[in-house]
């Protein structure tokens, strides 16, 4: 044989080998598609495609899974975008409503739960609030974000020992957050220590220069101690920083109101009302700034809306009650004030306030009454700073026997100050409360307001302390001071 024909040979058998690889190939991966024979099925037995699938057929169902699956994750972005836009605008019912719409298994997660929590803070719902960030103490231990605002919570409910144990447990998982010397500060300021509250909120801001709740709530411990050059630095530092931050205008505000410029004061109001446009605190502020200038047929038109806004809000009822007594027209404040005494049954004010009404109505025994319920809630005149500054603001009556014998009855009671029921005059609408009115069930409005007195304000006036969302810790309890 030739080697040519020996090539030849060679050449034959290697290409019928690469034929039978490619005919067992074929049958392999690609076998012929084969009816299968029906049979019956068992009882319980699930019926099975037994018809193989080619290639594509597989190709596509990953393709439309991943269709399905990226779909899904924009959906749940979308929902979650949507609610935190809701919380950004102070829309603060629809967020909660949005939130709690995710699936269960992303709702309960540190960082929801801290945005859900922050919402009730600003409602001024502090209960709630408090179990929502327990819940976020829970599920997520080293979670950091939103505490700050957990520490205002609890320092609006005045829960001493929760909040030193929260201090302590935010220092030692990172001394480097702005969060955990936040809660030192709001300790130390529950104590009514400021000065020590001052130098740990100066360190918040030392870890975290751009952390702007830090600058509020330093701000309102300058605003407790009366140093308003001070405070009005960190308000408008806080302003630089975020220029969408309502407390901070509201701070501003305040300290313009307690140096009796009341226009700037409602100038201020109003730029955080356009802000937060749905808070009732925000709007009680600014009805007192405008009847302080006088304008009562504009501070009542605010105080009604602040009151449709909120309903049960007693902070916006009393003062509300207080200028149409001012204003003499008395019959409408009695029925004022009787419906907030349905709200706040044990808050001396409103009774102290009644009692003037029915003086003015000649109503003698009446007023005697009310004044004598004043004094048994209130013996110890925790709140005649309060009632000094009422008869300051809306009293405008010359001094006869019965206020005579609230005074004594006043000194007689537990060596409290005499009320001033002289001559006074109706332009300054703000006064301080004490700061355990604060820590009543029902005085989230006027018994808060006479908490953010004593301590100088809070979040959100009813609720503004700048420890609260509107009150400087949500400013709800920065109102104090001038909420009455």
């Amino acid at each position: 044989m030739t080697p040519v024909s020996r090539l030849l040979d060679l050449f034959e058998i290697r290409n019928s080998h690469a034929k039978l690889t490619s005919v067992l190939i074929d049958v392999t991966f690609c076998p012929p598609s084969i009816s299968p024979v029906p049979r019956k099925l068992k009882a319980g037995e699930l019926s099975v495609d037994t018809k193989p699938s080619t290639g594509t057929d597989a190709l596509e169902q990953i393709v439309q899974m991943q269709q399905q699956s990226l779909s899904g994750i924009l959906h749940l972005l979308k929902n979650i975008g949507l609610a935190y836009s809701a919380l950004a605008s102070y829309d603060c019912r629809t967020a909660i409503d949005m939130f709690m719409e995710l699936p269960e298994h992303h709702y309960n997660t540190g960082w929801v739960l801290s945005q859900v929590g922050r919402a009730y803070y600003e409602l001024t719902e502090y209960q709630r609030a408090a179990r929502v960030f327990d819940e976020v103490r829970r599920v997520a231990p080293y979670h950091l974000e939103g505490l700050d605002v957990y520490s205002s919570v609890l320092w609006q409910l005045h829960k001493e020992v929760e909040l030193s144990l929260l201090a302590q447990e935010l220092t030692a998982v990172d001394r480097r957050s702005p969060q955990a010397w936040i809660a030192t500060g709001n300790c130390f300021s529950l104590q009514k220590e400021h000065d020590v509250a001052i130098k740990f909120f100066q360190r918040a801001i030392q870890v975290d220069p751009s952390f702007v709740y830090a600058y509020s709530l330093l701000a309102m411990e300058y605003i407790y101690l009366e140093e308003f050059d001070k405070a009005l630095t960190c308000f408008r530092n806080a302003i630089r920083l975020d220029k969408r931050h309502y407390q901070a205008w509201y701070g501003v505000g305040l300290i313009y109101f307690k140096q009796e410029k009341f226009k700037y004061a409602e100038e201020h109001y109003r730029k955080a009302l356009s802000i937060n446009s749905l808070s009732s605190v925000l709007m009680c502020s600014m009805g007192v700034a405008q009847h302080a200038q006088h304008k009562t047929d504009q501070a009542l038109n605010t105080l009604t809306s602040a009151i449709q806004a909120d309903p049960k809000n007693p902070l916006c009822m009393f003062h509300r009650a207080s200028i149409l007594f001012a204003s003499d027209r008395h019959k409408e404040a009695l029925e004022e004030l009787e419906a907030l005494k349905e709200i706040i049954p044990r808050e001396s004010l409103v009774y102290f306030l009644m009692g003037k009404v029915q003086k003015k109505l000649g109503n003698t025994h009446l007023a005697m009454m009310n004044f004598s319920w004043a004094m048994d809630l209130d013996p110890k005149g925790l709140n005649n700073q309060i009632k000094e500054a009422v008869n300051k603001r809306y009293v405008t009556e010359d001094d006869d026997p019965l206020a005579r014998l609230e005074a004594d009855s006043a000194l007689d009671a537990d060596g409290a100050a005499a009320l001033d029921t002289g001559d006074l005059d109706s332009g300054d609408a703000s006064t301080g409360v004490t700061p355990s009115a604060q820590a009543g069930s029902g005085v989230a409005g006027v018994a808060a307001a006479a908490a953010a007195a004593a301590v100088g304000i809070g979040s959100g006036m009813a609720s503004i302390d700048m420890r609260d969302p509107i009150y400087l810790p949500d400013l709800q309890a920065v109102e104090s001071d001038e909420s009455l």
